[in-house]
């Protein structure tokens, strides 16, 4: 069976992310991420489908923030997957080098 998937997925990064919706700024974690969307467990507030936030990743160790402007697909439990509807090119290659880097450290 062919996957649906058009960009390959970082996945097993349990890493604290920040997002504001409309009327409210909230965190999560991050379970998996691609250039076309994530999942995020833990969120506070809660999210409900259709709903739009901007996402934003600031590790310690990355270069500068991640941010893409997300709308939420599905929500089960505390769990949300989302898919970017506006990443900056920029941020996409920074998110493809930074998780690529952290997929290879974590297999060494």
């Amino acid at each position: 069976m062919k996957s649906r998937r058009q960009e390959f997925r970082y996945s097993k990064f349990q890493m604290p992310v920040s997002f504001k919706t409309a009327y409210e700024q909230g965190t999560a974690q991050l379970v998996n991420i691609s250039t076309g969307g994530c999942s995020l467990k833990d969120v506070s507030p809660c999210m409900t489908p259709k709903e739009t936030f901007l996402l934003t990743i600031d590790a310690d160790d990355i270069e500068r923030p991640i941010e893409a402007k997300a709308v939420v697909l599905r929500v089960k439990g505390d769990t949300v997957a989302a898919k970017f509807i506006i990443i900056a090119a920029s941020s996409q290659n920074l998110l493809r080098s930074y998780f690529a880097k952290k997929t290879r450290h974590t297999c060494s």
